[in-house]
């Protein structure tokens, strides 16, 4: 007969193959939760399987449904609804009152992802700290984070975290394409912006602060954490880690911006990388193999094309930009809003031209028409005109202050822009 070794019990014994696990828990004793009788109609009796994933039998119908409703992996089953053909070894995954407070069958669970994750940290930032006031500090964190979430979004990427003067960003939690390379030239365009941002620190303050970058690839646990409104998206997971130590790991090394050798491999053809190192990173027992990132390699072909006399530059993957949603992007030092208005991709200034507010946000009513939610002037997204100034209707001077309109082409899955 099959065994199976049940955790955190620390029980194990034989089961009837004809039998599901849930039974074989309850009838040795093992208070395995099942809400609802073990009728499949929950999730309670869910079990996290560490060993013997091939022994199960294939999920039934009824799990099926409820593991595509909350977005399973292989290793997660009902413990009620699975039957096995060898030996397992799973976790109960809901243990008391307490998980059942915080494990609803409408949540989905976290899932297996393999992506790219990015840390970032101010070098002497304490320092800083130290020398200025503190609302100082906190309009140049703010200003800093601003500009390296920008170019985080701007390459389809979500930044997780911020903590203290640190950045925690993850690219292919919704599309997976091309997630490293995006990775790797946020991490270029935030040194560039820094770069870009010494003279205004010196100018004001008196001194600038360099960044350090760090990117790894590989599996992490996605999911979501938090409670009522406070609920966001988050990975975990030793990958997570590495990544951390990566970034740290510049300081020992003398270096801006290091990546791992997966994160290597995968863009050694885009990427100028002038030395490696190796080094033993915080927590780990062995070396790791790093590459140091000095600049992106230039192949204009790939990201121009010509179209009606027009030069068009690519600028994000459709993937990244849904329908009903809206990206802000710096790019040729212009900040533009990319709107995705219900399938129909469109282009304009970020910002109103009343009081220079980003549009980010603003509602896009049934005629096309964008409103500032900041002082109500609405604006057409397709011609740039406005139709409504400040709740009036625009004089002939306010009509002056229209918004840019950028031409739009779809390629395939890329979104191109014309600056022309």
């Amino acid at each position: 007969m099959p065994k199976i070794e049940i955790l955190p019990d620390n029980k194990s014994f034989d089961i009837d193959g004809d039998k599901s696990l849930l039974e074989g828990s309850l009838k040795n004793e093992v208070p395995h939760v099942n809400a609802c009788g073990g009728n499949g109609k929950c999730s309670t009796c869910r079990i996290w399987l560490l060993e013997g994933v091939e022994n199960c039998e294939a999920r039934n119908e009824t799990e099926e449904e409820m593991a595509k409703s909350l977005k399973f992996g292989p290793e997660i089953r009902l413990a009620c609804q699975t039957k096995i053909k060898g030996d397992v070894k799973y976790r109960r995954l809901i243990i008391d009152d307490a998980d059942l407070e915080i494990t609803s069958t409408s949540q989905p669970i976290g899932s297996e992802k393999e992506v790219a994750i990015l840390f970032t940290d101010i070098r002497g930032f304490t320092s800083f700290s130290e020398k200025h006031p503190p609302y100082d500090v906190l309009f140049i964190l703010n200003r800093h984070f601003n500009q390296m979430s920008k170019i985080v979004e701007t390459n389809g990427g979500l930044v997780d975290n911020y903590v203290g003067d640190s950045l925690f960003a993850i690219f292919g939690m919704e599309n997976e394409k091309d997630a490293v390379f995006y990775a790797v030239k946020s991490g270029v365009e935030m040194l560039e912006e820094v770069d870009k941002m010494k003279a205004y620190m010196k100018a004001m303050y008196g001194e600038d602060f360099e960044i350090g970058i760090g990117i790894h690839y590989g599996k992490v646990v996605a999911g979501e954490i938090g409670r009522g409104k406070k609920v966001k998206k988050t990975v975990i997971g030793d990958n997570v880690n590495l990544a951390s130590r990566i970034e740290s790991a510049n300081k020992q090394a003398d270096t801006r911006f290091l990546v791992s050798e997966v994160v290597y491999e995968k863009v050694k053809d885009d990427v100028i990388s002038d030395d490696f190192v190796r080094i033993k990173v915080p927590g780990k027992d062995k070396k790791f193999t790093l590459y140091e990132i000095n600049g992106l390699k230039k192949k204009a072909s790939d990201n121009v094309i010509q179209k009606e006399g027009r030069n068009y530059q690519k600028v994000l993957d459709l993937g990244n930009l849904p329908s009903n949603t809206q990206k802000e992007i710096s790019l040729n030092n212009k900040d533009i809003l990319l709107i995705n208005n219900n399938g129909e991709v469109l282009a304009i200034d970020s910002r109103c031209p009343h009081a220079d507010l980003p549009f980010k946000d603003s509602k896009i009513n049934g005629d096309c028409q964008i409103e500032c939610k900041w002082h109500h002037s609405f604006f057409d997204i397709k011609s740039g005109n406005v139709t409504k100034w400040c709740n009036e209707e625009p004089n002939e001077e306010e009509k002056a202050k229209e918004i840019k309109v950028y031409p739009i082409v779809i390629e395939g899955e890329d979104i191109f822009i014309s600056f022309d």
